[in-house]
């Protein structure tokens, strides 16, 4: 049995998730919400991940800020 292709990003997905992303809790975001629960789930795990890169994106220009 073959696995159904993973569509590639929608319009409306999170842009910090690629097509050939792996996290099954980013799974939420390759559908199109139906429901307004679906809509606010999908939208609060990209602030998560938008977070996410923010953070990362301190901890590197931290080092920078100390020059």
């Amino acid at each position: 049995m073959t696995e159904a292709p993973k569509p590639s990003r929608p319009v409306f997905a999170c842009r910090f998730v690629g097509p050939d992303d792996e996290d099954p809790r980013n799974s939420i975001l390759f559908w199109e919400p139906k429901t307004i629960q679906e809509w606010v789930a999908s939208l609060n795990r990209c602030n998560e991940i938008v977070e996410s890169h923010l953070d990362d994106l301190e901890r590197s220009i931290a080092p920078i800020k100390r020059l």
